[in-house]
């Protein structure tokens, strides 16, 4: 089942866990638990740990809560002063190949989708920034992406979902991604 998320003025998160819980269907409004170890989120619903995700991107924070499995979410600004091209070097090599072939304001919107994409799954994974960014390879799928290979595994991961949104429905230019596994 797709987590619910929401987009909110930063640091106001933890009044979205219990509405979050609500359209989830979960049977008790769910709350901040702390963070693990790594920094890392938790959330509890009726004392049970939930998955929850967060990303803040300037002024807007997402969060992102499942009722099982593991769930990730990212959100980035493509207008941010980071160059094109040290996140095209972090793409994996099959990623390059569809990607080299773009260029401006389309690639840098792409770059994007995939870095936030990346980055979404490699929460979900418990893993983060702590992994190589290129043991997740992503590929086109329709107008998104999906996870082709994780970890190094030569099969595509199952179970595994990522879905990207951009614009509508977001800030003005923001990208949003979500990842979750069943």
């Amino acid at each position: 089942m797709r987590p619910a998320f929401a987009l909110l003025p930063a640091f106001t998160e933890a009044t979205a866990l219990p509405g979050l819980a609500r359209e989830l269907g979960l049977d008790a409004p769910a709350r901040f638990a702390g963070h693990d170890a790594h920094g890392r989120p938790l959330a509890e619903a009726a004392g049970l740990p939930v998955p929850v995700s967060l990303s803040r991107c300037g002024p807007v924070t997402a969060v992102a809560l499942g009722s099982a499995g593991r769930v990730g979410v990212d959100l980035v600004d493509p207008r941010c002063g980071i160059p094109t091209g040290g996140l095209l070097d972090l793409a994996a090599p099959g990623e390059r190949t569809w990607l080299e072939p773009l260029s401006g304001p389309e690639l840098r919107r792409r770059v994007f989708q995939v870095w936030a994409c990346r980055e979404a799954l490699l929460k979900a994974l418990g893993l983060g920034l702590t992994l190589d960014p290129g043991a997740v390879e992503l590929e086109p799928d329709g107008e998104g992406l999906r996870p082709s290979r994780v970890l190094g595994s030569p099969a595509p991961p199952t179970g595994w979902h990522v879905q990207l949104l951009d614009g509508e429905g977001l800030a003005e230019g923001l990208i949003l991604a979500l990842a979750w596994a069943d």
